[in-house]
């Protein structure tokens, strides 16, 4: 990844809160948000942002603009399951009593609206722009879509092939990028988003309210977020981020980090993305480098002000990923038109303005004869898409077991991730030098409970080691305690941690099954799913 800058917002500038969206009267411009920031010096300042800019503004993000890390999140983190939609009430902001005096002063930020409910005896203020931000936000040409009216109808055709798949088609300039639908998290997203007819009713809504509600007043149109949440979230898992009050129970979310077991399948049919410029390469092997962040560059500014080119060709700004997972995805595939001359070596269209000044990508609508480069965001793909080659039979057993419980087992989290570097330590990497991986897979069980699966890639033979599946004792931060579990896995030489049990309710091994013969690989690999679904239960 390289340094994201974000023009507009100074280096170590801190997001306290996000205020009133606005546009002159009359004016066919688009909407714009004012967002409240504290700089490096601790003085507060306020900018007006494109709405595009929404995609990464999460509540208390402080923007270090660093290598690798444009952005880091602050507060409190909390995990919990949301209760019924149903059940949750609306209040302002203001009524918050975590929020800071300092900011309830601002009638702005104090009149935002928020959903307020109990779970697992916690009280939760939720803006209703954060949520709204994680399930819908994660890329400009969505953003640009919620504020205009049937958005989704303008860059999505959906068409039914005689019940056999479901095709889409989005136009080549004022549809979705081709970048992003060779991104199967993205992909998921919007299938997700078109096809669920309660979800695609929510990021409606987002349209139909500021409609209804916006006010004028000065020569400006003024709106106050709101959106109607999708009633598929009841018992989605969140991770959360912000102020905590441990005594009262109470908390005001700030960033929600992760969303977890979102059900995206909402038909049995195959998927298919249609875009004009989805053509297999037939020679060279740099099909997809013209899509990519900027090459050669060694900095990114994201400018939302200038307007973009859409002569150029867009590239994807690589963010820090969103979590975001779903616990049972449709089947999305790309249809291609033809073949297309390899592009490898081909320069990367956009000019460089220099090598030690950073490339500026616009994330706005692409217009003729615009000025800079377009670019867009990618902040979606899965960690397991760069490691799609580790564990492929353990990921498909995985998977077989989640489909084949009728709904007694449902799989939450897939997860692969490099193991973590120590000092002194070497068995983080693989023989040949590449990152040894982990895999993560947690299931939710008919009555709540929740099981994990726990893997290390030994398929270097440097050492053998159990598949383990647990279940943690409440209380537990889980996160912190796989990441203890696995960096214990390094210092131990590939190897189980003892104090596992300590944190274990339930601990299971299950071994591998032995190198055998292909013709009796099947059923070894049968016996080894038999195995690891009895201890899931």
């Amino acid at each position: 990844m390289k340094k994201i800058l974000f023009k507009d917002i100074p280096t170590d500038a801190k997001l306290l809160a996000m205020g009133n969206h606005f546009r002159r009267s009359g004016d066919r411009q688009p909407w714009r948000v004012a967002a409240y920031f504290r700089d490096g010096q601790g003085e507060e300042l306020t900018r007006n942002l494109a709405v595009e800019a929404l995609c990464v503004m999460g509540l208390g993000r402080q923007f270090v603009h660093l290598e690798d890390e444009p952005y880091r999140s602050g507060g409190f983190k909390q995990e919990f399951s949301l209760p019924p939609v149903a059940s949750w009430q609306e209040r302002r902001l203001g009524d918050c009593p975590r929020l800071s005096r300092r900011l309830a002063a601002r009638r702005e930020v104090a009149e935002q609206k928020c959903f307020v409910f109990d779970t697992e005896g916690i009280t939760v203020w939720l803006p209703k722009f954060e949520l709204a931000r994680k399930l819908f936000f994660h890329a400009g040409f969505l953003v640009r879509a919620a504020y205009h009216p049937s958005g989704l109808d303008i860059i999505f055709n959906v068409k039914l092939d005689d019940e056999e798949a479901i095709h889409i088609h989005t136009p080549a300039k004022t549809g979705a990028p081709v970048s992003t639908l060779k991104k199967k998290a993205y992909r998921n997203l919007l299938a997700w988003l078109l096809l669920n007819e309660d979800v695609r009713r929510s990021f409606d809504s987002i349209w139909m309210l500021l409609n209804r509600d916006l006010r004028e007043r000065n020569g400006y149109q003024r709106w106050q977020f709101d959106f109607d949440p999708p009633i598929t979230l009841d018992g989605v898992k969140v991770n959360v981020r912000g102020p905590y009050d441990s005594d009262d129970r109470e908390m005001l979310i700030w960033e929600i980090s992760g969303l977890q077991g979102l059900n995206a399948r909402t038909s049995e049919q195959e998927i298919y993305f249609h875009h004009p410029s989805l053509k297999l390469p037939v020679r060279g092997t740099g099909g997809d480098r013209g899509s990519s962040g900027a090459q050669g560059a060694d900095d990114i500014e994201v400018d939302t002000e200038q307007e973009p080119d859409e002569a150029k060709e867009r590239q994807l700004i690589e963010l820090p990923m969103e979590d975001i997972v779903f616990s049972n995805t449709a089947t999305t595939k790309l249809a291609y038109n033809g073949k297309k001359a390899g592009i490898l070596g081909q320069e990367v269209q956009g000019e460089l303005e220099g090598p030690n000044n950073p490339k500026v990508l616009g994330i706005g609508d692409d217009v003729i004869g615009g000025s800079i480069a377009p670019g867009e965001y990618q902040q979606l793909e899965a960690e397991e898409q760069q490691y799609s080659n580790r564990f492929v039979m353990l990921k498909k057993i995985i998977r077989q077991i989640a489909g084949e419980s009728g709904g007694k087992i449902s799989l939450q989290e897939l997860k692969v991730q490099p193991l973590p570097q120590l000092p002194r330590c070497s068995y983080h990497k693989m023989k040949d030098e590449q990152p040894r991986c982990y895999l993560t897979a947690r299931f939710r069980l008919e009555d709540g409970r929740e099981r994990y699966i726990l893997e290390v890639d030994t398929s270097d033979n440097k050492k053998k080691m159990s598949t383990r599946i647990v279940g943690f004792k409440s209380g537990l931060e889980i996160d912190n305690r796989i990441e203890k579990i696995f960096k214990g896995v390094v210092k131990n030489s590939l190897s189980w941690p003892g104090s596992m049990c300590r944190s274990c309710e339930v601990l299971y091994s299950v071994h591998h099954p032995k190198d055998s013969e292909s013709d009796k690989c099947e059923d070894r690999m049968a016996s080894w799913r038999l195995r690891i679904n009895s201890r899931l239960k």
